[in-house]
Order: structure tokens, then C-alpha cells, then sequence
């Protein structure tokens, strides 16, 4: 087991400082000058260093398993982007509601600034040390007068706990300009990344995808066609690059799981997750499997998903979120996380 028994790099807590201040051999405890030295001290090492919260996770994942992580975190596209100090309230509530610290994280809506800030405060917080998977642009789009390409995709991971693979790349998902609802308009590509890791205790490996699709340039007949199409090539690249990996495909789809209804045990399923969890392709949605098998308040509904060919051993999602909350809010977008390991045979 990939059990993590301390915490690198956790600072020293508040008693430890007091204790350290208070040796006899220095000085002795009865002086008033020094008791008032010591609680000073004291109090601004408390401001200094906030202690880490109780429920914030401390192991790593089973081995077998990885902790994976969906969020979509509106980071890269206005000039707010560069303010990244909402992701110290994501990485906080993040850590304080996985059951184990998170392995790989799939991101939308990062640059390569807000994605690195994200890396930074998971290992300040960890004491684990999180390096790109696959790392996004500086800049989120390029273009010519013809068509656009959006890349606001980024993956991280835990490097004490799995190894890249692979050196990763994009998934190009496209429209044909017949299709789009102003054929004046550049044609717009968005990059999907992907990378595969390997973990350091143990023999799982898993490919991700982190994936953005977006529907409003085409003309509205062809949306179904495209939801279709597109989870087509992401499967189909997947399976393609990662035949022995399990294979996780998440993102912010744009699209709910149910069409029309918010019945979860009994609606109208969209095109693009009908595609993926039925055969040839045979993903499972995380969330919906684990309330499946019973695990309440996993928050289901929303646009985004953790799709796997693998076992969902657990997986939930941020359902306290109040994204109304200006104190705790980090994106439009609550987080999604799964603990995913090999499938057995059927």
C-alpha cells in the first residue's frame, strides 16, 4: 500500500514551536518577560502558519488504486485568470474531502500560470511534489485567419506517487464549416490532452484524457451528430495510444447525463454518454456507478464527468459547494473526484 505515514514538508505546528521557546536551557518559564515573549511568538506563528485542517487527506491511495480528479477551474480566459487566489480556496476543500491525496488531477480552463499555482499549493499542502502531466500553453488559443484552436487543457500529478509514460499530446476535436451556425466565423478546434502514468508501488497504469467539448458554434441539427463524433475520437485515440492502460476520459462535456428530466434513475440519456458507456467502448461514469451501488449525496447532475474502462472503487464531488459564496468560491464548477483501479473480467 502506498501509505503515506508523514507528511513531508508540513510545518511545524503552534505547541511544537512553544515547546522548542520553551527549553529551560535558555531560559526559564517563571519569567514574565519571556511568558510574554513566548506568547507573541506564538501568536504570530499562528498567524503565519495556519494549521492544516483535521479532515485534510494524509495517505496515499491503496495500491491498485489512483485517486482522480475532475475540475473545471475558469481560470484562463479573462484577465481574473491572472488573480489565481480563489485556487487557495479549491485546493483546500479539495483536500479536505478526497479520501486519499489526489494522484492525477484533469483540469479545463487553465493556462500554463493558473495551472502551475494549482501544482505549487498541492505541494505546499501535501508535501508531495505535483509536476505537469501534460502542460498547458501560456497563452489558451492560437489562430489564423481560418480557424481557431482553443488548448485550455492541463493534467498534474503527484510524481511521488505515479511516473509519466508518455510525453502526451492533444486530441483534436473539429467541425466542418458547413455545420456552423455563422460560416463566416473561424472554424474552431479544441485540444483535449492526454498523458499516461504508471504508479510507483504497484502495476496500475492509467491514460487520462482531459477533455472541454464545446457545442455552440454549430447549427443546432447537428449537435447530437457531434456529441457522437467527438466521444468517438476521444475513445477511439485512447484505445488507440493506451490499449493496456485503464483509461479515463473526464472533462466538462457541456451536456447533462439526462435530457429534458432530473429523474437520475429513469431519463431520456444524452447521446455522448450513451456512446461512451455502451459497447464498443464500455466506459463507466464514475459518480453514477457509485450511486449505483448505493453511496448517497455523490452529487450527480452538472456537465462535467469521470469516465473509466476501470473499477470505480469510490468517487463524489463537491455537493457543499455554494458557488454563490464569494469566501469559499473557486470556479462556476464544483469538483469531481473517483478512485479508480483495474476492471475485472466480466
Amino acid at each position: 500500500r502506498k501509505q503515506k505515514n508523514v507528511r513531508k514538508g508540513t510545518r511545524p505546528g503552534i505547541v511544537r514551536h512553544a515547546m522548542m521557546l520553551g527549553n529551560p536551557m535558555r531560559r526559564s518559564l517563571s519569567s514574565p518577560t519571556y511568558v510574554l515573549l513566548v506568547a507573541v511568538l506564538v501568536a504570530a506563528f499562528a498567524g503565519a502558519f495556519p494549521a492544516p485542517s483535521m479532515g485534510q487527506a494524509t495517505a496515499h491511495s491503496p495500491e491498485g488504486q489512483m485517486l482522480v480528479v475532475q475540475s473545471n477551474l475558469q481560470e484562463a480566459w479573462t484577465d481574473e485568470a491572472n488573480d489565481n487566489s480563489e485556487m487557495d480556496n479549491y485546493v483546500s476543500r479539495l483536500l479536505d474531502q478526497v479520501p486519499y491525496i489526489p494522484d492525477v488531477l484533469l483540469l479545463q480552463e487553465v493556462k500554463f500560470r493558473s495551472a502551475r499555482y494549482v501544482k505549487n499549493l498541492l505541494t505546499q499542502a501535501t508535501g508531495d511534489t505535483y509536476g505537469f502531466g501534460w502542460k498547458p500553453p501560456r497563452r489558451p488559443w492560437t489562430q489564423n485567419p481560418q480557424r481557431r484552436w482553443e488548448r485550455d487543457n492541463g493534467i498534474l500529478i503527484n510524481t511521488e506517487t505515479v511516473q509519466k509514460l508518455d510525453d502526451g499530446g492533444w486530441i483534436d476535436l473539429t467541425y466542418e464549416r458547413a455545420h456552423a451556425a455563422d460560416k463566416g466565423e473561424r472554424v474552431e478546434t479544441t485540444r483535449q490532452s492526454r498523458v499516461s502514468v504508471k504508479e510507483r508501488v504497484g502495476t496500475l497504469v492509467l491514460a487520462g484524457a482531459s477533455s472541454h467539448l464545446q457545442y455552440g458554434h454549430l447549427l443546432p441539427q447537428y449537435d447530437r451528430d457531434y456529441q457522437v463524433a467527438w466521444t468517438d475520437k476521444l475513445a477511439t485515440v485512447m484505445a488507440n495510444k493506451y490499449p493496456n492502460a485503464v483509461r479515463v476520459i473526464t472533462g466538462d462535456f457541456n451536456k447533462d447525463r439526462c435530457q429534458g428530466t432530473t429523474d437520475v434513475n429513469n431519463c431520456d440519456e444524452a447521446p455522448f454518454w450513451n456512446n461512451l458507456t455502451t459497447a464498443p467502448y464500455d466506459y463507466q461514469d464514475a459518480l453514477y456507478t457509485a450511486f449505483r451501488g448505493g453511496k448517497k449525496n455523490v452529487g450527480l447532475g452538472g456537465v462535467d464527468f469521470i469516465f473509466t474502462t476501470g473499477k470505480t472503487f469510490d468517487a463524489g464531488s463537491d455537493t457543499s459547494y455554494d458557488k454563490s459564496n464569494s469566501s469559499t468560491f473557486y470556479s462556476d464548477h464544483r469538483f469531481f473526484w473517483a478512485l479508480i483501479g483495474v476492471r475485472p473480467p466480466a
